[in-house]
């Protein structure tokens, strides 16, 4: 299996690769960062203090949500030394696979030279600490911005408009965020991590999107972690009678399929014009979208990469993680 994601998405699909790297092939990270970004950063008011609270990493250092200044002091960048401290911890107590896996997957990575909400140093981190964990290339792609340069969103070259929104231009950054830049990331993520693929197909007429009820994936104590009721996985028919590859893509914040426009959100968009199920029709890949939905700690709908849904977010047993990995299970058991 394999994943992808963008933003929040990015974040929490480069979290599973590591916490799974014995399980997942590969992944394909749009506007990411590395992982643990938000448990080492400095606060820059006290030397040698502890780190920042998570939440002003995750929205002051690892991006820029909120700035990038605390009481007007810069806030320092996400540094990959800090990441392979926490991997490390992480695998001294059993809660990810070993990072030797990792040598063997392959990695598709892109961020918009226009995306003011994922800084640089962020995205650079993300690369260094993969190089460091031993992809290099031709597994490790960092996907250059050529053309126009892009705003924090999915990059299309064609966006079929099924969905209640429409797309973006390139530059903008806005609702679906999902922008016409020229390129497909999704068919050049996919074709990275499987190999040449067969031209894009009819996603309505060759396979289905369906609804599935994600609640019997999240235990009973873990209830309010964000995981929504709902989630959606696309079908291609061929699917039926044969075994078929499986990606999981994680949406961004507020792309959630869950929330309307009219409630802030983008409705059916990313499932719809994202541009995977195009590809999945014609190369027989199942796609699962899970999906998570707001809490009083996450009114933006984002994947959890910062520990707002506790202290154990980031490995194996985190609860956002630990779900989606009971859904590809169910799946890889009915192949």
């Amino acid at each position: 299996m394999t994943v992808s994601g963008l933003s929040s998405g990015g974040f929490i699909a480069h979290q599973f690769h590591i916490a799974h790297s014995d399980l997942v092939r590969g992944a394909g990270i749009v506007a990411g960062g590395p992982f643990g970004c938000a448990e080492r950063v400095p606060n820059p008011w006290v030397f040698g203090a502890a780190p920042l609270l998570r939440a002003q990493a995750a929205t002051l250092s690892c991006t820029h949500v909120a700035g990038a200044t605390l009481f007007g002091l810069p806030v320092p960048s996400p540094r990959v030394e800090d990441s392979l401290v926490v991997i490390a911890e992480a695998r001294r107590a059993g809660t990810i696979a070993a990072p030797s896996h990792l040598a063997g997957t392959r990695v598709w990575l892109f961020r918009g030279e226009a995306d003011e909400l994922v800084p640089r140093k962020t995205f650079d981190a993300l690369v260094s600490l993969y190089r460091q964990l031993g992809v290099a290339e031709p597994n490790l792609m960092v996907r250059p911005n050529n053309g126009p340069k892009a705003a924090h969103g999915m990059p299309v070259s064609d966006f079929p408009e099924r969905g209640p929104l429409p797309a973006r231009a390139c530059g903008i950054y806005g609702p679906p965020f999902i922008n016409r830049c020229g390129f497909d990331a999704a068919g050049e993520i996919l074709t990275h991590l499987y190999g040449p693929l067969n031209a894009p197909g009819d996603a309505t007429g060759g396979g289905e999107l369906r609804s599935f009820d994600q609640r019997p994936f999240v235990p009973p104590a873990r209830e309010e972690t964000g995981m929504a009721a709902v989630g959606w996985v696309y079908v291609p028919k061929a699917c039926g009678q044969q075994r078929c590859n499986l990606h999981v893509v994680f949406h961004g914040c507020q792309q959630d399929a869950g929330t309307p426009p009219s409630a802030g959100g983008i409705g059916a968009d990313f499932l719809l014009d994202a541009g995977y199920n195009r590809w999945a029709v014609s190369n027989h890949v199942v796609i699962v979208y899970p999906q998570v939905t707001g809490t009083p700690l996450n009114p933006r709908r984002c994947w959890d990469w910062w520990g707002y849904s506790g202290d154990d977010y980031l490995g194996r047993d985190a609860p956002q993680i630990a779900a989606v990995r009971a859904m590809v299970a169910r799946l890889l058991d009915a192949r």
